[in-house]
Formats: C-alpha cells, sequence, structure tokens
C-alpha cells in the first residue's frame, strides 16, 4: 500500500514539474521570443488576465509540489521537490508583484472572473503554509511553548485547562452590574448638559433677535444684500468718474 503511493506521488511529481516547465517557458525571455513579443503587445487590461492566468496556474502547481514532498519518503527525492518548492513559491510571489502593479498598486486583486473562465472553485486561491516549515521549526516551536506556559503559570492561568484559576482580584456579577450603571449615569448626564447647552445657545439667539426687532439674515440673503449695496456704490464712483467737470 505504501509503494502505491509512493507510486502516485511520484507520478504526481513529474507532471507538476512537466506544467511547471509550461509555464516558466511564458515568463522566461530566453525560452520563447515570439511568445515575449506576444506578451508585450497585449493592453493593460489582457496582461493582466494572462498574469493572473499564470498565477492561478502556479498556485495549483505549488499545491501539487506541496503535497508530493510532504508524502514522498524518498531523502534525495525530497531535497530536490524541497528546492523546486521553494523555487515556485518565489515564482508565486513574482507573479503576485506583476498583478499588484497591473492593479494600480492594490494589493487585493479580484480573480473571481478568471475563476469562472477557468471554471475552477475559490478554494483555488488558497495558498497552504507548506508543512515542513513547521517540521524545520519543532524545536523552536517547542521551546516557545513552554514559554508560554511559564508565562501563563505566572499570570494564574492554567495552561492544560486554559482557565484562569481562582484570584482574589476578579470581578463578581455585582461589581459588574455597579461599573456599567455608573458608566450609563455619565452618558445620559453628558447627553442632558448637551441638551440644556443647546436650548441655552436657541434661546440667547431668539433674544438677540427680539432685541434687534427682526428676524435675522440667513448667510445668503446677507450675501445678495452686500453685493447689492457694492454694485450701487460702484455704478455711483463709475458715474462720478465720467462726468465732466462742472464749469465754474
Amino acid at each position: 500500500m505504501c509503494g502505491m503511493a509512493n507510486v502516485t506521488y511520484d507520478l504526481q511529481w513529474k507532471e507538476s514539474m512537466v506544467e511547471l516547465l509550461d509555464q516558466l517557458e511564458v515568463l522566461d525571455p530566453t525560452a520563447g521570443e515570439e511568445l515575449q513579443k506576444q506578451v508585450e503587445g497585449l493592453d493593460k487590461d489582457e496582461k493582466f488576465q494572462h498574469f493572473a492566468t499564470l498565477y492561478i496556474r502556479y498556485l495549483q502547481i505549488f499545491r501539487k509540489v506541496e503535497e508530493s514532498y510532504d508524502m514522498i519518503v524518498h531523502p534525495q527525492k525530497r531535497m530536490d521537490i524541497r528546492k523546486a518548492l521553494e523555487a515556485v513559491m518565489g515564482r508565486v510571489l513574482e507573479v503576485k508583484c506583476l498583478l499588484i502593479e497591473l492593479n494600480k498598486g492594490v494589493s487585493f486583486v479580484n480573480l473571481d472572473d478568471i475563476l469562472v473562465d477557468l471554471k475552477l472553485a475559490p478554494d483555488v486561491l488558497e495558498v497552504p503554509v507548506p508543512k515542513y516549515f513547521i517540521e524545520d521549526q519543532a524545536r523552536a516551536l517547542e521551546e516557545r511553548e513552554k514559554l508560554l506556559d511559564v508565562l501563563q503559570l505566572q499570570a494564574g492561568i492554567d495552561p492544560k485547562k486554559g482557565k484562569t484559576q481562582a484570584r482574589d482580584d476578579s470581578m463578581t456579577l455585582e461589581s459588574a452590574l455597579r461599573v456599567v450603571q455608573l458608566n450609563e449615569r455619565g452618558r445620559q448626564g453628558r447627553q442632558r448638559a448637551k441638551f440644556m447647552k443647546e436650548i441655552r445657545a436657541q434661546e440667547d439667539r431668539e433674544r438677540r433677535v427680539m432685541q434687534r426687532g427682526g428676524e435675522e439674515k440667513e448667510p445668503e440673503a446677507a450675501a445678495v444684500m452686500l453685493q447689492q449695496y457694492w454694485r450701487g456704490y460702484s455704478s455711483r464712483k463709475t458715474t462720478s468718474i465720467m462726468r465732466p467737470p462742472r464749469v465754474a
């Protein structure tokens, strides 16, 4: 059974390498000059669609290579697969940077239309974390877990149960209700003071209007009145300049 699994993932690894070589010909300047000229002759939208398709293809290859690396047990093959996996991750980042550049610098790239054209599900865009990241950092993660356990014990938290131990300064239900009541009373007091301030300001405004004996002018009406006064003054001044001087 184990031999059958190794053969299956070995074939998957070979298929992914063939697909990777096909994709590299698209971006490699020395691989296909005619194809490069075709890509350079595309407009902005066509370039975006082209590189978006490449990005999705690289993600599919990345999934296959990562799964093959995780399931194959042959040490020499795992070394080669890991090199290819890291190269594919670098290529995915390069194509993503090109998409961001074509998307006016916005990091969120909408690829829904491309997925519909390729008849793929949205989960294709999810980038899995390679399992060897955790395997290589197993010792560091273990030391980090120990440090967290010590810090949790110092804070009064049981690291196994994840529950806080009984402490004297824990807040009871009555204390929590009292805090909520105080905050609500403060909010109502501030709201009431704000309403009273607005009422007083309105009363002062009405009092000034009554003292002046008329209603306050609206800003638009005041502006129109100033324009009329200025036009009258300007017309009188122009007329006085154009009028010939009187003979003594």
